[in-house]
């Protein structure tokens, strides 16, 4: 994750259905996100073939009403 002020914060995700289907999550810590404003998340994997990278994607945290 890169947080609005760009400071990158690395957490380990899990395969969602063994890694066959391409899906990964990481369940969320309390105050991960409590900086507002446009943040950046990107994939990488490793195994014992190789290493990859997802594409970048983007959303945006709002404060809480």
């Amino acid at each position: 994750f890169k947080d609005p002020d760009g400071n990158k914060t690395t957490k380990t995700a899990l395969f969602a259905n063994a890694g066959t289907d391409g899906q990964i999550y990481y369940i969320v810590e309390t105050g991960l996100f409590s900086t507002i404003g446009r943040w950046e998340v990107e994939g990488y994997i490793v195994d014992p073939s190789g290493a990859w990278t997802s594409e970048i994607g983007t959303f945006k945290v709002n404060r809480i009403l």
